[in-house]
């Protein structure tokens, strides 16, 4: 961190933002219960449902990256220079000369853009694999593997799923959406079996909140406090502050009025990214609390159930017991299965009533009215509705302890899982540049050799006027040699 040596009040660095009238953000972080799954397939079905241009545009953010870089240039080099090559009107060639030399656009495009397709494919391929298997901190995606990586697993597992179908007469997907929902679930597995290891094994108090926090949420809050800060303790009017609509804006364009006040720009965005930074750190820790009196409430109320069920089980266990004999037929084994799903959908739905009828009544107070309990009892109620039945309820421990190490455990998966993906995009997109870079000899060299070729087989007129002309310009290039050696002759 810079050291402002000019003018800042340092007395004011200490002031707590979060007592501050004028500040324009909330105190406490907001709760809300939606597990990954929910914000994919939310995400999944505005594509699925979306049409027209906005389709498009999510399919090009989607393709985003070095190959669809190199698509569009291409399509600008095939599509947009032969029309100036060709009619350029400051062009003192021929009509025929022109146009041989436009269709050389069109041509370089597809043999550079295969080139850099197929290699760029590859390479990218290879990072995806590293971050998949490699495990390296800064770009670990074993939790969720790319695509690339998953999809010829998922095409060699479609021909055993149609085979399946088939044999037993089952109606069968297509094979695209089908392999897309496999990757998907295939990246599940993956998530779920490295946050199984972690819960299993990973001493979270080794790991700080710097480390779970999000760095956008982060940025929120730089936006939000930023004009607080400049104003209380670098002494900006309010006027100096007016264009910026946020931190980032601030940090590209306050460089003249941060010179003009004599203070080091570095130094105004350290303070504030720490200011912000702290209050990120402080909801989060809040969240993570709530959340885990949410998730132990509902751990207490699947273990209930189960206790229920065991009694009930055992019960229905006991009254076929009677005869061994008759116990062992296909016929009781079927009614014990029976009886104890009915049980444990009885146990269940009642279990389900008496919170509801609970929630009802908090339901019907204000939000400012209710206690916490009350709102965790009521978050409680929406996961175990959500779930049909108590099977599917998730256990996160026995204790509130166990239960706050189990959601910071998960969080800290989610935030390396996405800043793994933003290092791996970044760092295709700047090793991919150099990579292009390196090819581009390879595939000049191609071009210059096929393209005399091509023209030859495609439009052998213009190849033929073309060779005529670089004929006629030889011969004209030696008559003009013979002349100036004649003259140094006579000489």
């Amino acid at each position: 961190m810079r050291i402002q040596a000019n003018y800042v009040d340092l007395s004011k660095l200490n002031r707590d933002y979060t007592k501050e009238r004028n500040v324009s953000f909330k105190n406490a972080a907001t709760y809300a219960p939606r597990c990954y799954r929910d914000i994919r397939n939310l995400a999944n079905a505005v594509y699925e449902n979306s049409k027209g241009s906005q389709r498009m545009l999510m399919s090009l953010y989607k393709l985003r990256g070095e190959n669809l870089n190199n698509m569009i240039t291409a399509i600008g080099t095939a599509g947009v220079a032969p029309f100036f090559i060709r009619y350029n009107p400051f062009s003192h060639e021929d009509k025929d000369s022109r146009a041989y030399s436009a269709w050389r656009q069109p041509i370089s495009a597809a043999i550079t853009l295969g080139g850099q397709l197929i290699v760029m494919s590859n390479y990218n391929k290879l990072l995806d694999k590293h971050a998949a298997f490699a495990g390296v901190d800064e770009m670990d995606l074993r939790a969720k593997p790319p695509v690339s990586v998953l999809k010829p697993i998922a095409k060699l597992e479609y021909q055993n799923y149609k085979s399946e179908c088939l044999l037993q007469g089952k109606e069968y997907l297509p094979r695209k959406k089908w392999i897309a929902n496999r990757i998907v679930e295939l990246q599940d597995e993956a998530y779920y079996k490295q946050l199984k290891e972690l819960r299993e094994t990973m001493d979270i108090s080794k790991v700080t909140m710097k480390e779970i926090v999000k760095p956008s949420s982060v940025n929120s809050k730089a936006d939000k406090i930023f004009k607080d800060v400049l104003k209380n303790e670098f002494a900006y009017s309010e006027s100096e502050l007016t264009n910026f609509k946020n931190f980032n804006a601030f940090l590209k364009n306050g460089k003249k009025i941060a010179k003009q006040k004599n203070q080091d720009l570095n130094y105004i965005q350290d303070v504030i990214t720490s200011k912000a930074e702290d209050l990120a750190i402080k909801d989060l820790e809040e969240c993570i609390k709530f959340e885990s009196k949410v998730k132990y409430r509902t751990s207490l109320i699947l273990k209930n159930m189960q206790d229920k069920f065991a009694v009930e089980k055992l019960k229905i266990m006991k009254k076929y017991s009677s005869n061994a004999e008759e116990n062992k037929s296909v016929s009781t084994l079927n009614k014990i299965e029976k009886e104890t799903k009915a049980a444990a959908k009885e146990i269940y739905e009642n279990g389900l009533q008496e919170l509801k009828t609970k929630f009802d009544e908090i339901a019907q107070k204000a939000d400012a009215n209710k206690t916490q309990e009350e709102k965790i009892l009521e978050f409680a109620y929406k996961k175990v509705a959500k779930q049909g039945s108590f099977e599917n309820i998730k256990g996160h421990g026995t204790t509130l302890e166990e239960v706050e190490r189990s959601v910071k455990i998960k969080k800290w998966l989610n935030n390396r899982i996405n800043l793994s993906e933003t290092k791996l995009k970044v760092w295709k997109d700047r090793s991919g540049l150099v990579v292009g870079l390196l090819i581009l000899p390879i595939t000049c060299t191609i071009l210059n050799w096929a393209y005399p070729k091509i023209m030859k087989k495609l439009f052998p007129r213009l190849s033929d006027v073309k060779e005529a002309k670089k004929t006629q310009d030889k011969e004209a290039r030696q008559a003009e040699l013979a002349l100036e050696n004649k003259a140094k002759e006579a000489k």
